[in-house]
């Protein structure tokens, strides 16, 4: 499914942020859990092939925001989930769900709820392990409460919106190859993707594979490759 992956390495600094040889060995014991089918220590979930962003995983009780590029949301999201987890899409009013099954998400674990507020986010924090979330209005107070109800239920939450003090990503198209002066199809797609959340950060180019799929479609995967 992947093929000719490399992974950036981050510069290394002083800085409090930067990523360190203990966060890599970490990520490291999180993928050869992930293979055997033991969940990451400490309730994370490893990232295949984007460890240079998430090197520690991602967390359960924690919030991530993902901007840009949906395809980068939907791989997190696939990840988030892994084997046996459910999730809920709260208050995304357009929804690929054939990205989003491409990326990896089994659309059979997915309760969609379109038009929520801080209720309808709050019960789906307590009663799934992974939330996709779009624009919810609250105040200060309201989410902090929130956060505490996240880190207490052990749910993985990404955000489609602005949180502040939550880590964050951001995935931003970058090239496309395949077309020709108007003819063929596209082939693969590249987006660039960072960590917006700390001092030092791990840069990837991720490529977007499209391969035929009997039904006319394609099947499209993120892997770190330059």
């Amino acid at each position: 499914m992947f093929e000719n992956v490399r992974a950036v390495t981050p510069r290394q600094t002083p800085e409090r942020h930067a990523l360190t040889r203990a966060d890599l060995a970490r990520a490291a014991l999180a993928r050869a859990e992930e293979r055997v089918g033991i969940p990451a220590a400490s309730g994370a979930r490893a990232v295949p092939h984007l460890e240079p962003l998430f090197p520690e995983g991602l967390r359960a009780g924690t919030v991530t925001v993902v901007h840009g590029a949906t395809s980068l949301l939907w791989t997190l999201t696939a990840a988030a989930m892994g084997r046996e987890s459910w999730v809920a899409v709260v208050g995304l009013s357009h929804v690929g769900w054939a990205a989003a099954a491409e990326a990896g998400v089994e659309l059979g674990r997915v309760v969609y709820v379109p038009r929520a507020g801080l209720t309808e986010l709050a019960a789906c924090v307590d009663a799934y392990g992974v939330v996709v979330a779009g624009a919810v209005e609250m105040t200060g107070s309201e989410r902090r409460s929130l956060a505490g109800r996240i880190r207490a239920q052990h749910t993985t939450v990404l955000s489609a919106a602005p949180w502040p003090g939550a880590r964050g990503v951001r995935g931003e198209y970058a090239g496309a190859a395949g077309c020709a002066r108007g003819a063929g199809a596209v082939a693969e797609r590249w987006i660039e993707a960072r960590r917006t959340d700390v001092a030092v950060h791990a840069r990837v180019r991720v490529a977007q594979q499209a391969r035929a799929l009997p039904h006319g479609g394609g099947e499209r995967r993120l892997a770190v490759v330059s």
